[in-house]
């Protein structure tokens, strides 16, 4: 009977201090789960380990920052649209994760209204326009449409504003070319009256 109770309690004892290996073991050696890609808008905090790793993942990361490239930064924030690559320390490995930052907002565009000349006037249609866009870059303005100073006449014309992801703000204007107006010769005579 003392052989039993000296096998059971040796059962017992493995048990004990296996399970808890075998446990850890499993958790450290299976793979991370985590988000492969997130997508975040033109203007947004730079996503940090929490936005991509589990908290419970957490634990099993040798580092907790991510190591990212070619990301420029404005007061935290990001306003270059386009795809980048960072990477998390996993096991002595480098995971890959990507960050796509999305710009789907159109440039603004102000100072527009019609505009009115004399004609042979040289004019600059940009003269007065501003335009401006949420990542800060700048803002590629035209004008679209076919007119002719040297002719008198009305011409519908648009401003075009693009920007670098290629979202776009249109707004149309007139642009009217006149006659110039020649002064009229005073035709009424004044009689004087000697006497």
């Amino acid at each position: 009977m003392k052989k039993n109770k000296n096998v059971i309690l040796i059962i017992i004892l493995l048990i004990i201090i296996i399970i808890p290996v075998i446990v850890f073991l499993n958790f450290y050696n299976r793979n991370l789960n985590y988000k492969k890609s997130i997508s975040i808008k033109i203007g947004e905090s730079l996503p940090v380990i929490d936005d991509y790793v589990a908290k419970e993942e957490k634990e099993r990361l040798d580092s907790t920052q991510i190591e990212w490239k070619g990301v420029t930064l404005e007061d935290g924030k990001l306003y270059s649209a386009g795809k980048y690559t960072g990477y998390i320390k996993f096991k002595d490995n480098k995971i890959e994760v990507i960050l796509e930052v999305v710009d789907d907002e159109d440039p603004t565009l102000e100072g527009v209204e019609d505009i009115t000349i004399y004609v042979n006037t040289e004019i600059n249609l940009l003269n007065n326009i501003k335009s401006s866009d949420n990542s800060h870059d700048e803002v590629d303005v035209k004008v679209n449409g076919e007119y002719d100073v040297s002719k008198v006449g009305e011409y519908s014309l648009s401003y075009v504003a693009t920007d670098k992801s290629g979202n776009e703000t249109v707004k149309e204007f007139k642009l009217i070319v006149k006659e110039k107006e020649v002064p009229k010769p005073n035709t009424s005579s004044t009689s004087v009256n000697e006497n």
